[in-house]
């Protein structure tokens, strides 16, 4: 969050306003931006401060992900047709597989969800699917380029950690190597 109470920081962030509180995610991205009103004294002023805080904590909070319901070829197709990455995850019911799944609904992850479509898979080392998509643990995290030609050329990224840092990873390194593709 910046302060916006000087003209000259106000300009530095491009604040709409001044008084203003300007707030940023942990990627420097703003997301949320409020002009602080004070036309009534500062019990006013500190309830739109309060107001704006309140806004930023819920905009910026842990939502669960909209998984997708279907087979995965399906979804796949899904992906192709809305020019959308599918995030495709195998898992089990490890304790590793629900902190990967629970990773998936925090904050840092949560702008992402929306640019993306999820699908879970089981993980079953047999199967058809896990041996298709090479998937030889759980939990795995597949970001998927479904409208790629060749086989090879669908996975744009892959993770097997359960941390944020690292699903947070799979999008700021996978979705920048999708939009590439599409132009390609």
């Amino acid at each position: 969050m910046v302060r916006c109470a000087d003209k000259a920081t106000a300009e530095k962030v491009n604040a709409k306003a001044i008084p203003s509180l300007v707030f940023y995610d942990g990627d420097g991205q703003e997301f949320l931006q409020k002009a602080v009103t004070n036309g009534e004294g500062i019990e006013n002023a500190a309830l739109s401060i309060e107001a704006a805080m309140k806004e930023a904590l819920e905009k910026y909070a842990p939502k669960p992900v909209s998984w997708a319901s279907g087979e995965v070829a399906g979804v796949l197709e899904q992906g192709a047709s809305e020019k959308k990455p599918v995030v495709l995850v195998f898992v089990d019911d490890k304790e590793s597989s629900k902190e990967f799944l629970e990773s998936l609904n925090d904050r840092w992850i949560v702008k992402h969800h929306d640019k993306a479509i999820f699908v879970q898979a089981p993980y079953d080392r047999e199967s058809d699917l896990c041996k298709e998509w090479r998937v030889g643990q759980a939990p795995t995290a597949l970001l998927v380029n479904a409208s790629a030609e060749r086989p090879s050329d669908r996975v744009v990224e892959k993770c097997t950690q359960s941390k944020v840092a690292n699903v947070k990873s799979l999008f700021l390194k996978g979705l920048p190597k999708f939009q590439k593709a599409l132009l390609k």
